[in-house]
């Protein structure tokens, strides 16, 4: 739906951190005339923004309906998913809510342990 309302509204550059297999869209940008007649950039980032994303998604969802998105994770980037599991089981994200942290320091910390694992995304 999210990508449905990115298309309606006009807007022609897109940039995304994660893939969402189970009801992703931007993965069709090619495939229907429709869209591809929209001239729509959209853009996959395969970094640390990436590896943030299923971080944070994977160590909020683990226990609820994003299990199908965590399950694709899981085969593409063992590394990141595991990070994720540890710090839900940490309460690490739990934690940092209740406080005034900025958020690139949140970012800091999660990029600085995922390559304390010496994982490649």
């Amino acid at each position: 739906m999210c990508f449905g309302a990115v298309m309606i509204s006009g807007i022609k550059d897109v940039y995304f951190a994660a893939s969402d297999v189970a009801a992703g869209s931007s993965v069709m940008q090619d495939i229907t005339e429709y869209i591809e007649s929209r001239s729509m950039k959209v853009v996959k980032d395969t970094g640390n923004l990436e590896i943030f994303q299923i971080v944070l998604q994977t160590a909020r969802g683990k226990f609820n309906p994003t299990k199908k998105i965590i399950e694709s994770w899981t085969r593409e980037h063992p590394g990141v998913v595991q990070l994720g599991a540890q710090l839900h089981d940490e309460k690490y994200f739990d934690t940092v809510a209740k406080t005034n942290i900025d958020i690139s320091e949140i970012y800091n910390y999660v990029i600085k342990r995922f390559n304390e694992q010496g994982d490649k995304i």
